[in-house]
């Protein structure tokens, strides 16, 4: 992602986020529990990196940002 020499790109943003989600997988067939449970929750941790685009085209995508990287870095279990 890394700029070539020479070369101006706008500065990438890094957002860090924390998110408690339900981890909870369940069939279309027969709506049965995959994998997981209903009330096991667990802790997120992703990094966001967003970067002005160079030449928005606000008819097209309505915003003047493009994600350029998107990780999921750490998962925990909660306790509750």
């Amino acid at each position: 992602m890394a700029a070539k020499k020479g070369e101006k790109e706008p500065p990438i943003f890094v957002y860090s986020i924390d998110a408690s989600e339900v981890h909870c997988n369940v069939s279309t067939k027969d709506s049965k529990v995959v994998e997981g449970s209903p009330s096991e929750i667990r802790l997120i941790h992703y990094l966001l990196g967003i970067q002005r685009h160079p030449n928005p085209d606000l008819a097209t995508t309505g915003h003047y940002w493009k994600t350029r990287e998107l990780a999921q870095t750490g998962v925990f279990k909660q306790l509750i």
